[in-house]
């Protein structure tokens, strides 16, 4: 409690390696839907997406 001790960071790489393995699912979803879109639709209708969305 006197803040001499070092801090274990061991514990945290393993919470940070584990929430990045997480973020591949929904990172490869928006990028797979663009690509779809934009190949199989059109440029007009990936724009027109994106365009809805912000």
């Amino acid at each position: 409690m006197e803040g001499l001790a070092k801090p274990d960071y061991a514990t945290c790489e393993i919470s940070t390696n584990a929430s990045i393995e997480e973020m591949i699912p929904p990172c490869a979803l928006v990028m797979l839907t663009s690509l779809i879109l934009g190949i199989f639709f059109g440029i007009e209708t990936l724009s027109g997406v994106i365009y809805q969305l912000f």
